[in-house]
Formats: C-alpha cells, sequence, structure tokens
C-alpha cells in the first residue's frame, strides 16, 4: 500500500472517529429530534467515498502532471456522488424538515471530508512538484 494512501486512510479514519463521537453527543443530547437512522451511513457513505475517489486522484497524478484537473475531477466525482444518494433519499422521504436536516449533515460531512481530501492532495502535489 502506498505510503500517501496509508496516511490518508489512517486520517479519514480517525476523522470518521470523530464525527461519529461528536455526532452521537449532539443527537442523543441537544438535537435528539432531529436524529435520522441515516446518518451513521451517511459518514460510512463519506468515508468511503473519499477513500475512492482520493485513491482514484492518486493514481492519476502519476499519468497526469495537471494537478488542478485532478483536483476539479475528484471535487466533481464526488460532488456527483453524493448528489445521487440524496435524490436516491427524497425519492423515500417525503417530510420538508427531514430533508432539510439531512443536507445540512450531509453537506457538513463533504465540507468535512473534502477539506481533508484536498489539504492531503496539495501537499502530494507540492512535494511531486518540488522533486520534478
Amino acid at each position: 500500500m502506498n505510503y500517501s494512501f496509508r496516511r490518508f486512510l489512517i486520517n479519514n479514519l480517525v476523522l470518521t472517529l470523530i464525527l461519529t463521537i461528536f455526532g452521537t453527543i449532539l443527537f442523543s443530547t441537544i438535537f435528539s429530534v432531529y436524529y435520522q437512522q441515516i446518518f451513521p451511513f451517511l459518514i460510512l457513505l463519506g468515508l468511503s467515498v473519499n477513500l475512492l475517489v482520493f485513491y482514484i486522484a492518486l493514481n492519476k497524478s502519476k499519468s497526469i502532471n495537471q494537478s488542478h484537473f485532478i483536483l476539479i475531477s475528484s471535487f466533481a466525482i464526488k460532488f456527483v456522488s453524493y448528489l445521487i444518494i440524496t435524490v436516491i433519499y427524497f425519492l423515500f422521504e417525503k417530510e420538508i424538515q427531514d430533508r432539510i436536516i439531512y443536507i445540512i449533515v450531509l453537506f457538513f460531512i463533504f465540507i468535512t471530508y473534502t477539506s481533508l481530501e484536498i489539504k492531503a492532495l496539495s501537499k502530494i502535489f507540492k512535494t511531486t512538484n518540488s522533486n520534478g
């Protein structure tokens, strides 16, 4: 396993643990009325999509020397994945309040995992550009 990917995997697992603990505390106390059973699966979705997109971007970074293209395409892949899941969720959930809460939680997860990915890819592109 590539060192960069291994390090990214560990960072993602730590982030997932933090999000799980933070979400459990928030949704068992302050926001208990807004809890939905899909929330733990959204965290797992964020983790799996983030790892998959990073793996693809890491493999493309060896063959393509355009870091901006890789960052934009990884963001687009992730965004479309989340959009598809949201459309499927909206087909089954009819309550407007539940939809709004779902969007807020998913957006938070999206921003959190995407910022971690961009930070890791930026470090990789910096070292690749300074070495090559």
